[in-house]
């Protein structure tokens, strides 16, 4: 079985692995020309294969994203919500600026992503991943992005239970890091009602239409995780209910 993990520049595919039967691996930054035929190149915006698995909760389902979800996720990127809450970045972009900023975030720092759906019609609601993730020291960055309508609902606490588990299983984490700002008051009482630790306050970090915010850096542990291992049993399904 063949993989290949690259990233597409231009008119340039950075190759950073290529595996045949677990076996074979070149190194890093290798540049090829033309080497991969042209109906592939859309695929290659994301890293292949893609490594993440679909995760199945009661309410909720995490799919690993695909390429035709980029029109989705372009729309969410500029929704004033998500820039206000989710990302360091303030301004609206084109769609080819926006597929810019997902290449470059796939090739910096960002490890996983999924789209998250709503049983029973499967319909998006939200996107989460993963980024700076560290595998020697064990540790990652999380970020969640839910549609307003469903705030308040619990789907956001259910998502995080669902992919904590998956994380701290897949990958044995020590920790897993969440930033908020501290006018998302409603994150930072959920994250704080639930155990996570503060583990840093950044002053003045986010400067917002004129004014200064902190970002609080929650760190979420296994022994939180275990603690709440009865609400997570709730939002998981058995085999027999996984569709």
């Amino acid at each position: 079985m063949a993989g290949l993990t690259s990233y597409v520049y231009g008119d340039k595919i950075l190759i950073k692995s290529i595996t045949i039967g677990g076996c074979i691996s070149l190194g890093r930054g290798v540049v090829f020309h033309q080497i991969i035929p042209s109906c592939l190149r859309n695929y290659l915006v994301w890293r292949y294969p893609v490594s993440s698995k679909e995760i199945i909760g009661r309410r909720l389902i995490l799919r690993p994203i695909r390429e035709g979800d980029l029109q989705l996720l372009y729309e969410w990127r500029n929704e004033i919500h998500f820039r206000n809450r989710c990302s360091n970045r303030k301004y609206k972009v084109t769609f080819q600026e926006f597929i810019s900023e997902i290449r470059a975030d796939f090739s910096k720092d960002r490890h996983e992503q999924w789209i998250i759906l709503r049983k029973p019609s499967r319909g998006p609601v939200g996107t989460v991943y993963t980024y700076n993730f560290d595998k020697d020291g064990k540790h990652s960055f999380l970020s969640l992005y839910a549609v307003p309508r469903l705030w308040g609902s619990g789907l956001g606490v259910e998502c995080l239970a669902l992919l904590a588990e998956y994380l701290f299983g897949e990958f044995e984490l020590y920790k897993l890091y969440m930033d908020v700002y501290e006018y998302n008051a409603r994150v930072v009482s959920a994250l704080t009602k639930a155990g996570l630790s503060v583990e840093g306050r950044f002053r003045g970090h986010r400067l917002l239409r004129g004014k200064r915010y902190d970002v609080v850096r929650f760190a979420l542990y296994p022994d939180v995780l275990f603690k709440h291992e009865k609400l997570i049993r709730s939002f998981q399904v058995h085999n027999a209910e996984r569709r």
